[in-house]
């Protein structure tokens, strides 16, 4: 998805300027993957977003970020590896 530009834009806008229904909401992004949705949604104003991503079933390893609060700079973004 980061590779799609237009797609990527057009989500983010599309949260950007409809903030007041984002405002103090509870978010709940299945499928994040990278997190990007989810960083649009806590700056677009939800009050808290989860972010749920099942790692393939064919890795061997997973790997996550140790903060990933820290990189989508908002305390009020958890990521949940099922």
């Amino acid at each position: 998805m980061l590779k799609d530009e237009v797609r990527t834009l057009t989500y983010r806008n599309s949260m950007y300027h409809n903030k007041h229904v984002f405002k103090d909401k509870i978010v709940l992004d299945v499928g994040s993957g990278t997190g990007i949705l989810s960083m649009f949604a806590a700056k677009a104003g939800a009050k808290h977003v989860y972010g749920v991503r099942k790692p393939s079933a064919d890795a061997a390893v997973t790997v996550s970020p140790p903060d990933t609060s820290e990189r989508c700079k908002s305390h009020r973004v958890r990521v949940l590896l099922l």
